[in-house]
């Protein structure tokens, strides 16, 4: 048997450890159904058996204490042997009296013949992982050592509290338990893997075989045992991450019980699998429990197509066994068994979190998952596919449309004609909302999404001058235009941006003057919105507030008609926020405070309206963090914190159950602003750690979508603000690097083929601002911030304070005051502690150079 390659190795051993503790005939059953015709691999997996037997009977029979008359050890150390509890692959758990103290344990003892050097270290870490907990779900230890062998070795062993319960499967099958108390069960057994994860150990074996329930008296008590496989997430005592272990596998064994093994798992490689493992097999067994079977069928499956089904397929709806369990119970189930561990619950904690919120109708925090997000599912694992085909449909909805219009030309066959009509609405509707709102969120995804719109734009167009009366048409020209325009600005087309929006404009203002209609005004109202976006980021921000204003005196008689708490109310409040962001960068606080309180009030309305709804519990937080921005302009320090506090606290519940780029961008933001508010009230330490806590964010967040600029923007400036921080902190050399890790995102930033207004205006910053001094480059900066500025209109406060900066670093001290002076003239006249403030450094820059 020399000849056996290594995935044999693997596959037998598989085998073996998964029928390994089952009984006699289940174990044969087992074996058959895993090896089917393969005679080989069954051979080798019956040899192994074989041998494991023979290595306990070795092992009862004299390798190791003495044995009395029953066969088993008399005694163990300080241990009486009372009788055999279990055995595995591993050891034979004994029930045993310890004398002093006088009480009754479990003793496992290593099976010493089968005992190489790789299960040595397995069974000792076992009891490692154990001694680093106290907690009543986890079985205590209480002595570990090992005993003579009676040959002239040791055998290893611990002892331990005795469970005396039943599998968790069998107690919720023998009482008949109702959903809800599986439902608590399962919370408390994911606030006890919590626990553990807490102590740096991840399960990684989690079944309801390994979860006893004693059940005296009071409430039934779950209690996890067999952390035989768990993995030790150790600190490392040199300052960095820290590195895990394993204590059950080399990387590429698969070792574990398939069913409950996570996507990851099974693909092997020990460096991915962190605490999600466990939370997807919480996932599995509350499907279990609930439904009576599991979540995927793998039964006479070879264990590489079972891998593959776990890694790709996705589980049965809890709603297909029983549509009882539609709404929060089946979201709460997939997602702690979503494939993608960063789409999961990120902790067995936010689990167990949801599952009460369900058991106390709160809203729970999951979302189920959409249309959109099962396109999305399969985009990322066929993104070549979907390309093609997404352009297959596109030349379709082409086609459709073009012979459409050539039918409505003809008098004959007008009633087939019309069909084919709404037929091809129809299709553009598909286009523009399923499809590339799916392709919105891949990684290049938007450059795709454009490439379509391109194509299809023209037939939009085509569709309401068709029709030009017909509100549908006009509409659906509308939306596509408005998509198109939207997409060039965020790639940074600013011109194709401005020409495209003007269309829509157009279209739109073309049916006002036909009939005034309430969707037709808010339309136009959202048109204007987006106009005002281009012009403020990318265009001349002179033009973006009066372009806002006509936005809010569109939209103000649509919210009155419909309700504040209403969709529109919303939109609106969007606006409000824009025009309340440049009134504050012209140096008009109270202005931008005034704008501030109205979108507040809509949002606290739609929120009222809508309080499960992500976007309005998200668009009551961008406010409040415009709130604390401008409490910390004003110095208003107590206020600032009230409002940031809030903002970093409910972001980041947003974050536990919405995990997506623009989810982790919005949380690194707000983490930011509550750094800089430390900072600046002097506490480095703290500011630090939210800082840090932000840089993590932004590379979740680019680590979810690479082309996404607005997270590589806020990377740069987190990583720079982080160095101002650790400076502050006195760590100069993690300063260094996190100023380091700036620059060099800046230039990645800079490297791309088309980089915004607003991409220059803060690398130039951050190339002025980021520590040590030593790495700022106020050359580069210079020249980045003079562009932005003409491209920007030149009014914007922010670039031109910079741009004092970057000339006084550079020693041109009287041009340093001039941009100054510009910055003076910017600011409000009431704003009276910015304009000191400038004032100051404007007398600073002229003043003689000692």
């Amino acid at each position: 048997m020399a000849d056996r390659s290594a995935v044999d190795l693997e596959l037998v051993e598989a085998i073996f450890h998964e029928v390994a503790d089952l009984p006699l005939d289940a174990r044969r059953e087992r074996v058959a159904e895993r090896c089917g015709d393969d005679g080989t691999l069954r051979e080798r997996v019956e040899a192994l058996l074989a041998h494991d037997d023979a290595a306990g009977r070795e092992f009862l029979a004299g390798a190791a204490p003495p044995t009395g008359a029953s066969g088993l050890p008399e005694r163990v150390g300080g241990y009486r042997v009372v009788g055999v509890i279990g055995e595995g692959g591993m050891g034979i758990v004994y029930e045993a009296e310890q004398e002093n103290p006088r009480r009754s344990v479990a003793l496992k003892l290593m099976r010493n013949a089968y005992a190489g050097r790789a299960l040595i270290a397995r069974f000792e870490r076992e009891a490692a992982a154990l001694a680093r907990m106290r907690h009543p779900g986890i079985a205590q230890i209480h002595e570990a050592g090992s005993v003579s062998d009676g040959r002239g070795g040791t055998t290893p062993f611990f002892a331990m509290e005795l469970v005396r319960g039943v599998p968790l499967d069998r107690f919720v099958r023998e009482r008949s338990l109702p959903s809800a108390k599986i439902l608590a069960l399962v919370a408390e057994i994911a606030e006890i893997v919590q626990y553990a994860h807490d102590q740096g150990v991840v399960h990684r074996d989690l079944k309801p075989a390994n979860i006893l329930v004693e059940s005296g008296e009071g409430e039934p008590r779950p209690r996890i045992l067999d952390f035989g496989i768990a993995r030790l997430i150790e600190e490392d005592t040199t300052g960095g991450q820290g590195q895990s272990r394993s204590l059950g596998t080399d990387v590429g064994q698969l070792i574990g019980t398939l069913p409950y093994m996570s996507p990851e798992r099974v693909e092997g490689g020990s460096v991915r699998i962190d605490a999600r493992a466990d939370v997807y097999a919480l996932g599995v067994i509350l499907y279990e429990l609930l439904t009576g079977r599991l979540p995927l069928e793998l039964r006479d499956r070879p264990i590489a197509e079972a891998a593959r089904i776990i890694r790709d397929e996705d589980p049965s709806r809890l709603s297909s066994v029983d549509r009882g369990f539609r709404g929060d119970v089946e979201t709460i189930v997939l997602t702690a068994m979503e494939k993608d561990p960063d789409r999961r619950y990120p902790s067995a904690a936010a689990l167990a979190a949801d599952i009460r919120r369900h058991l106390t109708f709160t809203p729970i925090l999951a979302r189920p998952t959409s249309a959109f997000e099962h396109l999305r599912k399969f985009a990322r694992r066929h993104r070549t596919l979907v390309a093609a085909t997404s352009l297959v449909v596109v030349a379709s909805i082409i086609a459709a449309i073009v012979s459409t219009n050539a039918w409505l030309r003809a008098d004959r066959e007008r009633a087939s004609a019309e069909r084919r009509y709404t037929i091809a609405t129809q299709l553009s509707d598909l286009i523009r909302s399923d499809v590339l709102n799916s392709l919105e969120e891949l990684p290049g995804g938007r450059e795709l999404r454009l490439s379509i719109l391109t194509k299809v734009t023209p037939y939009y167009e085509m569709l309401a001058s068709e029709r030009p009366g017909d509100p549908a048409r006009i509409r659906t020209a509308w939306q596509g235009l408005t998509a198109l325009g939207r997409d060039y600005e965020l790639v940074g087309q600013i011109d194709e941006a401005r020409g495209t929006l003007r269309q829509a404009e157009v279209a739109i203002r073309d049916a006002l003057t036909k009939r005034d209609d309430l969707d037709f005004r808010e339309d136009l109202g959202w048109t204007r919105f987006f106009q005002g976006w281009v012009e403020y980021r990318g265009g001349d921000r002179t033009k973006a507030a009066p372009i806002y204003r006509d936005a809010i005196a569109e939209l103000e008689p649509v919210v009155l008609a419909r309700g504040k708490g209403s969709e529109v109310g919303e939109k609106l409040a969007q606006t409000y926020r824009r025009l309340g962001d440049l009134l504050n960068e012209t140096g008009d606080a109270a202005g931008a405070r005034s704008q501030y309180l109205l979108a507040l009030e809509l949002d606290e309305a739609r929120l009222a309206e809508k309080p499960t709804l992500a976007a309005a519990q998200m668009n009551v937080t961008r406010t409040w963090r415009r709130l604390g921005q401008l409490a910390r302009q004003s110095g208003e320090r107590a206020e600032a914190m009230g409002w940031l506090t809030r903002t970093v606290e409910l972001r980041e519940q947003l974050a536990t159950g919405l995990v997506s780029a623009s989810v982790q961008h919005n949380l690194a933001v707000a983490l930011e602003d509550l750094g800089q508010a430390q900072l600046e009230a002097g506490a480095c330490a703290a500011a630090a750690a939210t800082l840090r806590r932000a840089v993590e964010r932004c590379d979740i967040g680019l680590s979810m979508d690479t082309e996404d600029v607005l997270i590589v923007q806020e990377s740069a400036v987190c990583r720079c603000r982080l160095s101002a921080a650790l400076a502050c902190a006195g760590d100069a050399s993690e300063a260094a690097a996190a100023g380091a890790n700036a620059v060099a995102m800046i230039d990645q930033a800079l490297a791309r083929p088309s980089t915004p207004t607003t991409l220059r205006a803060i690398a130039a910053m951050a190339l002025v601002e980021v520590e040590p001094p030593a790495l700022r480059d106020p050359t580069r900066a210079l020249a980045l911030i003079e562009s932005a500025l003409a491209e920007s209109g030149g009014n914007d406060l922010s670039m031109w304070e910079t741009k004092a900066n970057a000339l006084a670093m550079l020693g041109r001290r009287a041009e340093a005051a001039e941009a100054e002076r510009r910055v003076i003239d910017l600011i409000a006249p009431g704003d009276v502690r910015r304009r000191a403030a400038a004032e100051a450094r404007r007398a600073e820059f002229l003043a003689p150079v000692p």
